[in-house]
């Protein structure tokens, strides 16, 4: 919602502090995420929304509603309905279960996720990862092809890449197969 609270960065600093990683949706109103909370959050890696690419766009944009600016670390796929980039007759949102069936939603709500499921990929492989390190990880490993003048962070986040880079081996080869 609009505003600081004392009582949601306490609890994000309490929930980090105890070695969480906490992943929060930048907001949907398409202004500085520095305003509403828990986005403002100064621990919590704050995200934003990207539309889909397809003919006609190679770089992914900033969706129209999400928020933005310094508070955001990464921006991840939230869709944009009023759009049908990839040509398949419906909007662009992203696909989501709601209680006994599935639909496109769109939304920060539905970016950040992808993040926390990323971080905790990333967590996984080294269980004593912290917030800090998780934020550096998936920042130095995002995609920076993303239109967003307004600020979106390092860019994409890039599962592979931050997957990979946990072993140190960022330039190594994504697939190996033997026989």
């Amino acid at each position: 919602g609009n505003g600081e609270s004392s009582a949601m960065n306490d609890a994000v600093s309490d929930a980090v502090a105890a070695g969480a990683l906490v992943i929060v949706a930048a907001g949907n109103d398409d202004i500085d995420a520095a305003e509403f909370t828990p986005a403002n959050a100064p621990d919590a890696i704050t995200v934003a929304a990207h539309g889909n690419t397809g003919p006609g766009r190679a770089t992914p944009r900033k969706a129209s509603y999400s928020n933005f600016g310094d508070k955001v670390d990464i921006a991840a796929p939230g869709g944009e309905q009023g759009e049908d980039i990839d040509g398949d007759g419906q909007g662009d949102g992203v696909l989501s279960t709601v209680d006994e069936f599935v639909t496109f939603y769109q939304g920060t709500s539905m970016a950040s996720p992808h993040v926390a499921g990323i971080a905790m990929l990333l967590k996984s492989l080294d269980p004593q990862m912290n917030q800090e390190e998780a934020r550096q990880l998936l920042t130095s490993t995002a995609s920076a092809d993303l239109d967003c003048p307004e600020g979106c962070g390092a860019g994409r986040v890039s599962a592979a890449r931050a997957v990979h880079a946990v072993g140190g081996d960022l330039d190594g080869p994504f697939v190996i197969a033997s026989p």
